[in-house]
């Protein structure tokens, strides 16, 4: 579908930058995304996509097929190029995190995208950190 080949891209060009500047780039990336992907139009647009997959189980299907795309990818890359441990648990919470916004947006349409920013960015670069997160 349309939105998994756009995903696929997006990955394909994060593979091209070093393992050592992927945290920076995606966090940069995100910090851009936010007033993009965060429009109170596409969250209720998001909101109404996942009512009607409770309701029809084709278009569950579709947004299941889309998730199951993106986490594969986003495995993958904390994984293979990033050598993290909990690569699935990350993937999820990245997940999280994104579909958390647009929820928010929709629930405080005065919400100060700007002061996100930074948090998200630190929040990312967390995230794809070895950090403590996995002791032996």
């Amino acid at each position: 579908d349309r939105e998994s080949a756009l995903s696929s891209q997006r990955f394909l060009e994060l593979e091209a930058i070093a393992p050592s500047e992927l945290a920076e780039a995606m966090a940069d990336r995100a910090a851009r995304s936010i007033s993009d992907n965060s429009d109170i139009i596409q969250s209720v647009l998001n909101m109404e996509m996942l009512a009607e997959g409770q309701r029809n189980p084709e278009i569950a299907k579709i947004i299941q097929r889309h998730d199951e795309h993106v986490r594969k990818q986003l495995i993958r890359l904390f994984g293979e190029k990033l050598g993290l441990c909990d690569a699935e648990a990350r993937a999820d919470m990245l997940m999280v995190v994104v579909s958390g916004l647009a929820s928010r947006v929709l629930r405080h349409p005065g919400l100060d995208r700007a002061k996100l920013v930074p948090v998200l960015r630190q929040t990312l670069i967390d995230l794809m950190s070895p950090g403590p997160i996995c002791k032996p």
